[in-house]
């Protein structure tokens, strides 16, 4: 049996730190999924640039989009 490690960042306008966030969890991830909570900034952009499947969520709420990361990996 394989362990997959799997990180989910919600989040909304963090253009400044996704790309930092992302490159350093995909050190230890073996997927990283950024869900973007309609951020109107480039924070889906720069998250696909470092190598994260970026979903969205129209949703509003931390709770939502972590909920919505959970779904997309199972």
């Amino acid at each position: 049996m394989s362990i997959k490690v799997y990180t989910i960042i919600p989040c909304y306008n963090e253009e400044n730190a996704i790309g930092r966030i992302v490159a350093e969890s995909i050190q230890y991830s073996d997927k990283v999924v950024v869900v973007d909570n309609n951020s109107i900034d480039h924070t889906s952009s720069i998250a696909e640039q470092f190598g994260a499947e970026v979903i969205r969520c129209t949703q509003p709420g931390v709770g939502a989009a972590t909920r919505a990361g959970i779904c997309s990996i199972l």
